[in-house]
């Protein structure tokens, strides 16, 4: 479903006058003008933060057309965010103990088109014996 699904558009008010009345229409051209100054006025755009002292792009990292990076659960990834030096590479890690639950997060910075994109899971391995992908 795009922009124009079933709660894109709603109807917030309707101003209905005779045909040819040149006053009201003057009048409902004036509403129109003043409600889009007063939103105008109200709007703010906010800018996506920076990422500070972000790790550079590498050849490997180029040739690849992205970086893969590992944000903390509490970090918020914007599509301006820019991993740092100590989230790139090494793997995802976690332990749990039976009955716990353990988030990973990874994220990926495109640096071209990347069409579409899958991810795929191998298989866990572990000591105890392996769980599927």
């Amino acid at each position: 479903m795009g922009a124009d699904g079933p709660n894109a558009r709603r109807v917030a008010g309707l101003i209905l006058y005779p045909a040819g009345a040149e006053e009201a229409e003057k009048w409902s051209v004036e509403v129109l003008f003043q409600q889009r100054e007063e939103f105008r006025s109200r709007a703010v755009e906010l800018p996506l933060p920076e990422t500070e002292n972000p790790a550079p792009v590498t050849a490997a990292d180029e040739e690849r057309g992205y970086q893969l990076f590992r944000p903390r659960i509490e970090d918020t990834v914007y599509f301006s965010t820019r991993p740092k030096q100590e989230q790139l590479g090494g793997s995802l890690e976690a332990f749990a103990a039976r009955g716990e639950r353990r988030s990973l997060t990874v994220a990926i910075r495109p640096l071209r088109d990347l069409g579409s994109a899958e991810l795929d899971v191998s298989d866990l391995r572990g000591e105890a014996g392996v769980i599927p992908g």
